[in-house]
């Protein structure tokens, strides 16, 4: 009768532990506990708040880099603006590591902004113990749209960059929106 109970209980333990009691990729723990949503793309996946929504890339402008595999938007506006997430993708000709990439791009655009303010710069560490530089600046792009707060990152994935980009009104922290970068993966 104990032989029984013993493999019972074993068997109970593996069928706990094979069937959902690990995950590649666990949600990150934001300060608020706003549901998330874990958004799959060409290569990758990432966490974003559950209420986000696709924005249709069609209607954004092409970008100076690579190709829009993710656009999501917040359904709450203000000022005429919602908080989104942007992932562009690239095939580079060579291998840099996600560091090496988030510190050009940073570097080449910077300039692009009429008004620029650099707020932080700090290390991101993504789940596969990959590490990049994530850069937090406010700036306005033009004169029709007002200041917003930007935080972007690269992430390798062989010799593709995704560029993470989330753009958020300048009353939000960032903090939270660094911790989903960091849900990032490479598939």
């Amino acid at each position: 009768m104990k032989k029984i109970l013993g493999f019972l209980a074993f068997l109970s333990l593996f069928f706990l532990t094979a069937c959902g009691g690990s995950n590649d990729n666990p949600a990150p723990k934001l300060s608020k506990d706003y549901p998330l949503e874990l958004f799959t793309g060409s290569g990758f996946e990432i966490y974003a708040p559950e209420k986000w929504t696709a924005s249709g890339s069609e209607s954004l402008p092409k970008p100076y880099m690579g190709d829009i595999v993710l656009s999501i938007r917040s359904p709450q506006k203000r000022y005429g603006f919602s908080n989104n997430l942007l992932i562009l993708k690239k095939k580079l000709d060579s291998t840099l590591s996600s560091l090496q990439y988030s510190m050009m791009n940073y570097r080449a655009t910077k300039g692009k902004y009429i008004e620029y303010e650099k707020i932080d710069a700090r290390p991101i560490n993504f789940g596969d113990s990959d590490t990049s530089r994530v850069y937090v600046y406010d700036a306005k792009y033009n004169q029709k749209i007002q200041k917003l707060r930007f935080i972007e990152t690269a992430k390798m994935c062989g010799t593709t960059v995704y560029m993470l980009h989330f753009t958020i009104a300048l009353d939000r922290s960032p903090e939270d929106y660094i911790k989903l970068l960091s849900s990032f993966r490479c598939k």
